[in-house]
This record gives structure tokens, C-alpha cells and sequence, in this order.
């Protein structure tokens, strides 16, 4: 059975170790983060994730 995120975000800017991404859609799960946005999807490891900004 797949995992339930933690947590969506319908909008938001996320910066990892690896570079930010804005504009995107945030699914937070235990030990992953799956960034969508108008190229598709990516998945992250949480622990390279330094923040995620919620946007209005």
C-alpha cells in the first residue's frame, strides 16, 4: 500500500542543498519530498531540504 504525505502544500518555494525551486507543488513524506511543478515531478530526500516557504 503507498505511503499518505505527511503534508501538501498547494503552492511553495523550497530550497535544498542541491539548488530552489519556486512555484511548486510540495508533497512531505518521512524521508522524501516530491516537488511538482509545469516540468513534472521530482523526488528529494528530506535530509537535503533546508526550507520550504508556503506561499498564498
Amino acid at each position: 500500500m503507498p505511503q499518505e504525505p505527511i503534508t501538501t502544500i498547494d503552492l511553495a518555494d523550497v530550497q535544498t542543498t542541491a539548488g530552489d525551486f519556486h512555484d511548486v507543488a510540495v508533497e512531505i513524506y518521512p524521508s522524501w519530498v516530491m516537488i511538482e511543478d509545469d516540468t513534472g515531478s521530482r523526488w528529494i530526500a528530506r535530509d537535503t531540504v533546508t526550507e520550504i516557504f508556503e506561499r498564498g
